[in-house]
């Protein structure tokens, strides 16, 4: 079964007008067509009766928030403790694969003044209120233990450790002698100036599948990666980069560089009933091809958050990652990936009869 790495994993934003009023965050284990992540949604707010569950825990069952599973395939079960950690460790809802045969969902907690996790899969239409139940310590369910290991787990793809956070990072994409390679960076050096030394160069170009971006997006997704993660910008420079900076012409858009890239444009963002995002995800990069002292400036906003990738470039190209290739495809895209706004399902006024 295929792994990831941690950082494709869908990731939570947490702030008061998302949590209130109280809200649980679904999470979604399989790819599904949106019309059957609906279904299971509204079968979880509408509560079992008490003719049937005579025993009910009293508790308020909670607004929802869906969080769709945008990745290709079917992740390995133990992807639940990487979801848990980026969720914050709060409680969540799963549905998984198990969900559709005998509809049940996951719920994971940890009891009001406890410490300890529990898991347990309990029946679609008694799992938001059970799940309030425990965080609110109105009921005691018997769940098993669980130990929350974060990313070491059989789903998480290992990587390297490098950062690149300090510096605006420069990958070599394309193969070049050192006397090239250093000549280029001179040329660089000439063109930028004081900003070159907030520059960092990675020489990856024996590394790639192919010689462009598609082809450092594919390194960035293997364990062979030397990066905690990926930039979420960047320079790229090629065997283009170095004809340009041999060449005595003055350099334009069409006769430029380098390439600069940036995560901007694959972010995709899920927003509630009453517009604040509670989710994102970051499915690619847009690109597109500048001179040496453009492309810095570019990585200067995007550092201070003082402008939009797409504010900047003319000809923005985009490359998605491989896992989310299918969700893509399918996802409506202009300027970025347009957000999903104002959906939140509300429990059943009828939920207490």
């Amino acid at each position: 079964m295929p792994r990831l790495p941690y950082w494709q994993l869908p990731e939570f934003s947490r702030n008061r007008r998302v949590e209130e009023p109280p809200t649980w965050r679904v999470v979604f284990l399989l790819p599904l067509e949106d019309i059957e992540l609906d279904l299971f949604m509204r079968r979880l707010v509408v509560i079992d009766n008490l003719e049937n569950w005579p025993d009910r825990p009293d508790a308020e069952p909670r607004r929802l928030l869906d969080v769709p599973w945008p990745i290709d395939f079917t992740p390995d079960s133990s992807i639940i403790s990487a979801m848990f950690k980026r969720g914050g460790e709060e409680p969540l809802i799963f549905i998984d694969e198990q969900s559709r045969i005998d509809d049940t969902a996951i719920l994971l907690y940890r009891t009001e003044g406890q410490d300890d996790h529990r898991i347990l899969r309990a029946p679609i239409n008694r799992a938001n209120l059970l799940l309030s139940a425990a965080a609110e310590g109105t009921a005691n369910l018997e769940g098993e233990d669980f130990q929350p290991l974060g990313y070491d787990i059989p789903a998480i793809m290992k990587q390297g450790e490098q950062d690149t956070a300090e510096q605006y990072p420069v990958f070599v994409i394309e193969a070049m002698t050192a006397e090239e390679f250093e000549r280029l960076r001179s040329y660089a050096e000439e063109r930028l100036v004081d900003d070159y030394q907030n520059t960092e160069w990675f020489y990856v170009a024996e590394k790639l599948e192919s010689p462009d971006i598609k082809g450092l997006l594919a390194w960035f997704e293997t364990p062979d990666c030397d990066l905690v993660h990926p930039p979420s910008y960047f320079i790229a420079v090629d065997r283009w980069s170095l004809e340009v900076a041999d060449d005595e012409e003055e350099v334009t858009d069409l006769w430029a560089e380098c390439i600069v890239a940036s995560e901007q444009s694959g972010e995709y963002r899920l927003i509630d009933d009453r517009r604040t995002h509670y989710a994102y995800w970051c499915a690619g990069y847009g690109s597109d091809r500048r001179a040496f002292e453009d492309a810095i400036q570019i990585c200067m906003h995007l550092s201070q958050a003082n402008m939009y990738f797409n504010e900047s470039v003319h000809a923005e190209e985009y490359y998605s990652w491989k896992a989310f290739e299918s969700w893509a495809d399918r996802t409506p895209r202009f300027e970025g990936f347009e957000s999903r706004e104002g959906r939140a399902y509300w429990p059943s006024e009828q939920w207490n009869s």
